[in-house]
């Protein structure tokens, strides 16, 4: 037998538990670092048109490791090409 979802008069249905804080949260976070890898991604001057589509497509369809993943090679990219500026 089931156990049936009773409520006591000390509990409110309204506060959300600590998961679905935790997952609020974790979207939140999600949908911060895809915006902010689509404009990383959108304002480098160092990737080529084919490039920044491979990178939006894989920021949109992978979350969350795809935007992370851009906005970490976006950045070494960037530093390896100032490095080497830099250096000449």
């Amino acid at each position: 037998m089931l156990p049936m979802l009773t409520s006591t008069a000390d509990e409110s249905l309204l506060l959300p538990t600590g998961l679905d804080v935790a997952w609020w949260a974790f979207a939140v976070a999600v949908a911060a670092t895809s915006l902010a890898a689509l404009i990383r991604v959108a304002r480098s001057s160092e990737l080529t048109a084919l490039a920044r589509v491979f990178w939006t497509v894989l920021i949109l369809l992978t979350p969350p490791l795809g935007p992370i993943a851009a906005l970490v090679v976006v950045r070494s990219r960037r530093s390896t090409l100032h490095n080497r500026q830099v250096a000449s």
